[in-house]
């Protein structure tokens, strides 16, 4: 079976895994990884940490900065009083994955949160699809950002850094 995918980054930052995914249909994501005894361990993006005390003051911080890069849905779909990973962390799009490692080189004991690029600015880059099907509408996206290696590999690095600070400085 042909994989739809391909790593282009593999690499630790400051105690954390983080991983770039180029997939086929144009777009990329970045995930980091944490171990059993990290606070967010086995923790959903869309659930309510809010009864988590390290969580709540972490929020608290944060709450009254400038949005940065989380997607416009968490912040809309808000319920005051509850506290979501896609709101608590600062990257690209907002969390969109939790989770076991679900390709066959993330494989492991770990728990990945991931982030895409594949949103309304985001444009679809042509040098990683190979779809041809999907190269006919590449036109379509022509309007948004090519999210690069690079770009991704830093919110990965800026996701790795959060998860530190809201595990209290520890990977």
């Amino acid at each position: 079976m042909d994989k739809h995918y391909a790593i282009e980054s593999d690499f630790i930052h400051k105690g954390i895994r983080c991983v770039v995914v180029a997939y086929d249909m144009g777009h990329r994501c970045g995930y980091c990884e944490i171990k059993k005894g990290h606070i967010l361990y086995g923790k959903g993006y869309s659930e309510d940490l809010s009864d988590i005390p390290r969580i709540k003051r972490f929020f608290n911080k944060i709450k009254r900065m400038p949005l940065g890069k989380r997607g416009v849905i968490p912040i809309l779909c808000y319920k005051k009083g509850e506290i979501s990973l896609d709101i608590l962390i600062d990257v690209h799009g907002s969390v969109t994955f939790t989770g076991e490692g679900q390709l066959q080189e993330m494989e492991g004991d770990g728990w990945w949160i991931g982030f895409d690029c594949a949103h309304c600015d985001d444009a679809r880059d042509p040098a990683i699809m190979k779809n041809l099907s999907m190269l006919s509408v590449a036109h379509l996206f022509k309007d948004g950002i090519i999210r690069t290696k690079e770009y991704v590999e830093q919110e990965c690095k800026n996701l790795a850094e959060q998860l530190i600070t809201i595990n209290g400085g520890k990977a």
